[in-house]
């Protein structure tokens, strides 16, 4: 019986981990500051949204995370523009 309690509380660690590290996926958080084409750029990440912001105007959008890749996604003035950017 106790052994059976082990191998349980074992799996269970290992199950308990695991969850962990899928809940974390791709995602990212805080504000990252940057230059672009000569002006500051910051991205605030929250969730599956990301906030960024140059000359005092904000532009919200979605992103998602592939590889080394990040595409952000916004839509201003009814039009949708995707931007694909390396991690740097």
């Amino acid at each position: 019986m106790k052994k059976f309690a082990r191998i349980l509380a074992v799996v269970m660690a290992v199950l308990m981990v695991s969850l962990c590290f899928v809940a974390c996926g791709n995602k990212l958080s805080g504000t990252y500051v940057g230059e672009e084409e000569g002006l500051e750029v910051s991205y605030t990440f929250k969730g599956d949204e990301v906030t960024m912001e140059a000359l005092g105007i904000e532009i919200k959008g979605t992103y998602e995370i592939d590889g080394d890749k990040i595409t952000i996604k916004t839509e201003l003035l009814g039009m949708e523009n995707s931007e694909e950017l390396d991690f740097k």
